[in-house]
Formats: structure tokens, C-alpha cells, sequence
């Protein structure tokens, strides 16, 4: 056991600047430089029949790999997750509403089309992504009828589902290019308007 340990530190000593090398190489790769993300933009709320109603715009950039994994078949579901939380100064924030909606992407083989289910469950069609992506890139959601205070919060956030990808894409998280999110825009109402 005791030979075992000196061959291992000798071994270490001596290959340090290749082990550093590695580690450093190993970590610059899970780095995600091909990245995709979202960008959420010009939001904006409005009353009307049905209560307020928060619009957004959201730019998703799709790198290669996530274009060739739409090309496959592969569905690629995003979460819209929303939030609104009124704050009070003598007591525990209020949260007025939390709620979660999907679309999904994918790529029809036998129509040459793309398909997309909106957030209210309806599915269209599209002969390139570019289409898909302007059709997706206002989105509307019926908040109900809520009463805002001056320091009302809203937190947006969209997120590929990775949970929906099939299992060895899964597996392969580390890998960065499923790590597709806006993180979260948090705003006041009175930002907003």
C-alpha cells in the first residue's frame, strides 16, 4: 500500500503541468461558448375584458446544435415561468401569482414542416424556423384580474426543458448547449408602464 502511494506522488509531481492543463482545458469546454439564450424585451401590461394581460417580446438564439437536434425530431419544450409578488412593509410578500406555460418545437419529417404548440395548446405550421421564430416572438398572458401596488414585482423567465429531451441528451447536461434560459427578469410595475 505504502509503494502504491509513493508511485502515485511521484506520478503526480511529475505530470503536474499536464494534470493542470487538463483540469483547465476540462473546465474551458463545459463553458458554454456556442451558446443559446433568450432575450425578453418590451414588456408591457394592458387591461382589458379578461383582466391584465402582460406582453413580452422573446428572441431565442438556436445554435447548431440545437437546430440539428430540431431537424432530428428531437421536440424542444420551453417553460415560461411568471411570477408577481406584492410586497408589504409590515408583513410576508403577497404572491398574487405564480403560474407556469409551455410551447413546444419540433420538427415534422413527413410534412417538411416545423410545428408549434402555442401556450394555449394550439398547433401551427411552419415551412422554415425563421417563421416559427417570428410567431413566437410576441407572447401574451392573461394575468387575471389582479390589483398592482406601486412596489408590485414581476419575474419572468424562459427555459428550455431539458427534463423533455430524450434520456442521452439528458445525461450529456454538462455539455452546455441544453442550458438554454433568459434567466429571470425581475421589474417593478410602475417600470413597466
Amino acid at each position: 500500500m505504502k509503494i502504491m502511494m509513493v508511485f502515485i506522488m511521484n506520478y503526480l509531481k511529475k505530470y503536474k503541468l499536464l494534470l493542470k492543463l487538463l483540469l483547465f482545458f476540462n473546465i474551458a469546454t463545459s463553458l458554454n461558448i456556442n451558446a443559446s439564450e433568450v432575450n425578453l424585451s418590451n414588456f408591457k401590461i394592458e387591461n382589458n375584458v379578461d383582466g391584465q394581460e402582460l406582453f413580452f417580446e422573446q428572441d431565442i438564439s438556436i445554435n447548431n446544435n440545437l437546430f440539428q437536434a430540431i431537424q432530428k425530431g428531437i421536440p424542444l419544450k420551453f417553460d415560461i415561468n411568471i411570477k408577481v409578488t406584492n410586497f408589504k412593509k409590515f408583513w410576508f410578500n403577497e404572491i398574487i401569482f405564480d403560474d407556469k406555460f409551455s410551447f413546444e418545437i419540433k420538427y415534422r419529417n413527413l410534412l417538411k414542416k416545423y410545428q408549434l404548440r402555442n401556450i394555449e395548446g394550439k398547433y401551427k405550421y411552419f415551412s422554415d424556423i425563421e417563421k416559427l421564430k417570428e410567431n413566437i416572438n410576441l407572447i401574451k398572458i392573461n394575468l387575471g384580474y389582479i390589483v398592482f401596488s406601486e412596489d408590485t414585482l414581476i419575474e419572468v423567465g424562459v427555459t428550455l426543458d431539458s427534463n423533455q429531451l430524450p434520456k442521452p441528451l439528458q445525461i450529456n447536461r454538462r455539455n452546455g448547449t441544453w442550458n438554454v434560459s433568459s434567466g429571470t427578469y425581475a421589474m417593478k410595475v410602475k417600470e413597466i408602464n
